[in-house]
């Protein structure tokens, strides 16, 4: 879909002046069309919502609006969160004349994301962001929000959706991918074991982000955490998730589509800074599974991408965005080769998250 423009009614709707407004594309978001709208004295981002991925926008705006304003209720100034904007008639979303879904949001001010974390101090600062972001929804009631994707996470999903893909991939991709398929199937039994024990009944459910990836997190100008963002994807789900989600992308010195997969690897500086972030705060609410589970959640949730990619690959890419016909198959080779250092750094993983979970 071609950028489309935003129609007139959308700012009335929102009781915004189109006249003294600048509008201007926004960000590198694959799923949502993103615009910066900027008046005399304000800065929005609009977003005409992708419904098609997103195919229940009121349910997906409820989770938002609910979360963001409890989060604005029930915690100190200097824990902020998106400031979803209502509509006139006190809605969160406006759906205009040619079937578009839109919602407006406050941009915050000096605030920048970033694909990796560039030291330390930005892995600790990331790790805290989420770590508060967790802390501060432990008394939410958790049946308040929809599932929005369901089975988003479920390993147990995404392997046969693997297996669909595998049956149907021609001959050459089968061929290309031959030795990363070898991995999936001398791996996927213990991940599969490991993933059923999050999705076991008896599990308790939590709010989580669920793509809490460090482009995900606003930085101040000092490089200091400000908040979550994108926060389509939460909804009920594993604490061990959002950790081990969040370590792949931000443990992780190169990007995910790193082309020379043998030099990708776990930074164990930027993986303890995480965890000296986050877990201070988080300990407090979890219970012993989710400590026990948290030294694999990295290698795992790694494993998870790493398959989707793959899966992607054998269907002849047909959901993630790519710059050329290899581009799913080098994703998935980098986060296999990092699947398979988070798991061989394992114990040293435990020693590190033992440190700021006694």
């Amino acid at each position: 879909m071609g950028l489309i423009k935003i129609p007139g009614e959308v700012f009335v709707a929102f009781g915004l002046d189109k006249s003294c407004s600048m509008v201007r594309p926004f960000g590198s978001g694959h799923i949502h069309q993103t615009f910066r709208v900027d008046t005399d004295n304000q800065c929005f981002i609009f977003q005409c919502i992708n419904h098609k991925v997103f195919p229940d926008v009121a349910a997906l705006m409820d989770n938002i609006f609910k979360v963001t304003r409890y989060i604005s209720k029930n915690s100190s100034p200097e824990d902020l969160t998106v400031r979803i904007i209502q509509t006139l008639e006190g809605k969160s979303f406006y759906h205009d004349d040619q079937g578009q879904y839109w919602r407006v949001m406050e941009r915050v001010p000096n605030s920048k994301t970033y694909d990796m974390a560039l030291s330390p101090s930005m892995a600790f600062e990331a790790g805290k962001v989420l770590g508060d972001f967790h802390y501060l929804l432990k008394d939410f009631p958790v049946e308040q929000l929809h599932t929005i994707l369901p089975n988003f996470h479920n390993l147990d999903s995404r392997w046969r959706e693997f297996l669909i893909a595998k049956g149907k991939a021609s001959t050459h991709r089968l061929s290309q991918a031959n030795a990363l398929i070898q991995i999936v199937d001398i791996a996927c039994d213990d991940e599969l074991i490991f993933s059923r024990k999050i999705y076991s009944p008896h599990t308790r459910k939590r709010i989580v982000h669920n793509d809490p990836k460090i482009n995900n997190i606003l930085f101040d100008n000092h490089l200091r955490g400000i908040c979550m963002i994108d926060l389509d994807t939460m909804m009920p789900g594993s604490f061990l998730h959002d950790f081990g989600d969040a370590l792949r992308t931000t443990a992780n010195p190169f990007y995910e589509d790193e082309p020379d997969s043998t030099s990708v690897h776990c930074d164990l500086d930027l993986l303890k800074a995480y965890c000296q972030g986050y877990l201070p705060c988080v300990k407090k609410i979890m219970n012993t599974d989710e400590i026990m589970g948290l030294p694999h959640a990295p290698a795992h949730m790694t494993f998870i991408i790493a398959l989707r990619f793959l899966t992607d690959y054998l269907n002849d890419d047909i959901y993630f965005k790519i710059d050329h016909p290899q581009h799913n198959l080098q994703r998935a080779k980098a986060q296999f080769a990092l699947y398979y250092d988070f798991k061989e750094r394992e114990p040293e993983i435990e020693q590190i998250i033992s440190q700021y979970v006694k």
